[in-house]
């Protein structure tokens, strides 16, 4: 995904290059500019922004009055966060499209949730039942996740390298 940057710059790029591009739309100060420009047909809502799920609740009347699709998307989680993207999917009707999740992908013993992964069936994901997200944090896979991420020396994000250990005899094309 490129930089943050404001839609109208986003837009200049897409014509210049004759096709669409990815637009990140983050900070709130983006959406007058995405109205104006109409620079997207989808929005991925990632929870992890625009003010907690106050705000991407937000987001259902915006995306209505501008036409835009909604997508929840979050990236490189465990269940925690895949619990909540369930919620604010159950919560905002105004998504429509499936998840852009990574979270079929997580490797073995990364999942920090109490049981086993929460279940994809059928392409769908059933609301967690409990107490808040419907999820409980193991305290003990939780630390074991802390201690790997201290053994493993990476503190910046490469989705590629990840996805190379997911499918490491792929046709050589590029993630």
């Amino acid at each position: 995904m490129p930089p943050d940057v404001e839609p109208d710059t986003m837009r200049a790029l897409a014509a210049k290059l004759g096709r669409d591009c990815p637009l990140r739309i983050d900070p709130i100060s983006h959406i007058p500019g995405a109205l104006r420009l109409k620079p997207i047909d989808v929005l991925l809502v990632d929870h992890h922004y625009f003010g907690s799920f106050a705000g991407r609740q937000s987001l259902g009347p915006i995306s209505e009055s501008a036409r835009w699709r909604l997508s929840p998307h979050s990236n490189s989680h465990a269940g925690i966060t895949m619990a909540a993207m369930i919620y604010l999917a159950a919560r905002l009707p105004q998504l429509t499209l499936a998840s852009d999740t990574h979270y079929p992908w997580l490797v073995d013993g990364a999942e920090v949730l109490e049981g086993p992964r929460l279940a994809i069936r059928e392409g769908k994901m059933a609301i967690p039942l409990g107490v808040g997200l419907g999820v409980k944090l193991d305290r003990d896979k939780l630390a074991r996740s802390h201690e790997t991420y201290k053994k493993s020396g990476m503190r910046g994000r490469d989705d590629a390298a990840l996805m190379r250990r997911i499918e490491p005899h792929r046709d050589g094309r590029p993630f």
